[in-house]
């Protein structure tokens, strides 16, 4: 399931034409960018909160995880983070979690705490238009709770807006 997720992920992005942002720091990302990253978590972080035991969210940029190394992506910048000051539950960079192997699976586990999280992650950005992006990311809880994602975002009244979100693989 591993191999057809990444396989997928990358198919999608030969496909869409979309721009390999690959393990940019934030701060590296443009505004505009930045603003609909914003945007593409605060959705998913929506999306996850009410109906998970998650206790901590950490943010990932950069390609799909391989062989469960988080080295491989990067963390968001603090000025990044800081956009999400004061959500429950608490928003986090990628480092602040690990994944705790247990036999076969795994779970995304909060360095300090111990609690259980999620990792959500943005792998690319295409520019389709000025008021529209497609963003390719997801989520991973656990070897068997994970998602990749082709959120659609719009610019209305200045302010990105996710307005579809078609699940590419989920495991």
């Amino acid at each position: 399931m591993k191999l057809l997720s990444i396989i997928l992920c990358s198919s999608v992005s030969l496909v869409l034409g979309c721009t390999d942002y690959g393990s940019a720091n934030s701060d590296k990302w443009s505004s505009l960018d930045q603003n609909i990253m914003e945007a593409v978590f605060k959705y998913q972080i929506e999306l996850f909160s009410p109906f998970q035991d998650t206790q901590v969210i950490c943010l990932s940029l950069g390609p799909p995880l391989d062989n469960y190394d988080l080295n491989n992506n990067s963390n968001p910048s603090d000025s990044f983070i800081s956009r999400f000051e004061g959500i429950q539950p608490p928003v986090e960079k990628l480092t602040s979690c690990f994944l705790n192997r247990e036999d076969e699976c795994f779970l995304v586990v909060d360095n300090d705490s111990g609690v259980y999280g999620i990792i959500l992650n943005i792998i690319r950005i295409e520019h389709i238009s000025e008021t529209k992006a497609e963003v390719v990311g997801g989520y991973l809880e656990t070897c068997i709770s994970a998602s990749g994602n082709l959120f659609i975002v719009v610019l209305e009244d200045d302010n990105w807006i996710v307005v579809d979100d078609v699940v590419l693989w989920v495991s």
